[in-house]
């Protein structure tokens, strides 16, 4: 994650642990309320410069991007270090999010760009070939004979 970027002070753990529980809805309660005019709301106070109320949206998207991402990566620690840098790309984007699709779509979209650019450097990092393991093994003492 980038240190120049100020993202507001509290990290995405904390925020999960203090207000999911207490934000928690059933399906009734979130099907009543249209969840565009709250997320624009939020949005509109982030871009003038509130940032508990890019809190709020971390806490509220947290679950969903998580679930997202580690289907992409299936490692908990890759997952937890990409929702920061989705977080903290979107903090800093925030005042170019122009509304024309809901605040989820917009970052929804950052989450599966940034996750595939991760896949892609991952995969060309931890290229190994079997025969440079089979050549290890052959010069390491402890496996000869």
């Amino acid at each position: 994650m980038n240190p120049a970027v100020a993202l507001p002070a509290r990290r995405i753990s904390d925020l999960l642990s203090s207000g999911l529980s207490a934000r928690a809805k059933s399906k009734r309660d979130t099907m009543e309320k249209p969840k565009t005019d709250e997320d624009q709301q939020l949005v509109a106070r982030t871009q003038a410069g509130d940032a508990s109320a890019f809190d709020q949206l971390v806490v509220k998207y947290t679950p969903r991007l998580y679930g997202l991402v580690y289907n992409m990566t299936s490692n908990h620690e890759d997952t937890n270090d990409l929702l920061q840098d989705i977080f903290s790309k979107a903090y800093k984007a925030i005042r170019g999010f122009r509304g024309k699709s809901s605040f989820y779509t917009w970052i929804h979209s950052i989450a599966v760009n940034m996750t595939l650019n991760f896949l892609k450097k991952r995969g060309r990092r931890f290229h190994l070939s079997l025969d440079d393991v089979d050549a290890s093994i052959k010069t390491t003492k402890s496996f000869s004979n």
